[in-house]
């Protein structure tokens, strides 16, 4: 018991809370989506080569633009950052769910919007990385950690189950729209932290050297180390293949 109440003590804090219940959702939504997309491309009368072209849409800007991703997270308020990343990624699933409502989800259509939720994940995925240690103590920072990885590990495995559902009950428009509302929410989430509540940055963040610069020593960190190249590239395939 004690144990589990450790692990807990996080979410004592309520900005990770709201923060921790926004990205559960949102995983939730995005796990639904390559159920809906599979069901939505195959009516279409295509098959599986056009369905991973749309994972390829979605893959390129998200490994294309992660390092910039990255380095704005480290400029600008992380929070800011994945609140408009939320946005722009939940107004391209409203969009693409309206499309398919009406039966005017064309491929290069879903693929233009795939691409943009991926541009939309790079700027995200850095800054919710950096956010975690500002809205807990440091002490707390491996609990909040372990935190985060259940919620998304539990929206991973519910999300296709009820995007299955909702694709079974009224088609793959609902699907997709379920996403975009789980963006909404998260983006309302991280909306009601409040700024008081998330720490300054630290002294070694504010010395920024420029934004080229961080991009390229982004990019030669990232070049230099084989592990990082075989993570990037088991991640895209993963998208190309499932």
């Amino acid at each position: 018991m004690s144990f589990l109440v450790e692990r807990a003590g996080p979410l004592r804090y309520p900005a990770f809370t709201l923060f921790c219940c926004g990205y559960l959702l949102s995983c939730t939504g995005s796990a639904m989506v390559p159920v809906a997309l599979t069901f939505a491309i195959y009516e279409q009368g295509h098959d599986a080569t056009q369905a991973s072209w749309v994972m390829t849409a979605e893959t390129i800007p998200l490994v294309g633009l992660i390092l910039a991703g990255g380095t704005i997270a480290d400029q600008l308020p992380r929070r800011h950052v994945m609140l408009g990343a939320d946005i722009i990624c939940g107004a391209a699933q409203a969009a693409l769910a309206c499309l398919l409502a009406f039966h005017h989800g064309s491929l290069g259509a879903i693929m233009a919007l795939a691409a943009v939720l991926g541009a939309g994940n790079a700027f995200c995925m850095p800054s919710r990385g950096g956010l975690v240690p500002q809205l807990v103590p440091a002490t707390h920072v491996q609990g909040a950690n372990a935190l985060i990885s259940i919620a998304q590990a539990a929206g991973n495995m519910a999300g296709p189950v009820i995007g299955g559902l909702l694709v079974a009950a009224g088609g793959a428009a609902w699907a997709v729209a379920a996403d975009a509302a789980s963006y909404g929410i998260s983006a309302l989430c991280l909306a009601l932290i409040a700024d008081a509540s998330i720490t300054s940055f630290s002294a070694e963040e504010e010395e920024d050297g420029g934004f080229l610069r961080q991009i390229v020593a982004g990019w030669h960190a990232f070049r230099t180390r084989l592990w990082l190249w075989l993570t990037v590239v088991q991640f895209a395939l993963f998208h190309l293949l499932a």
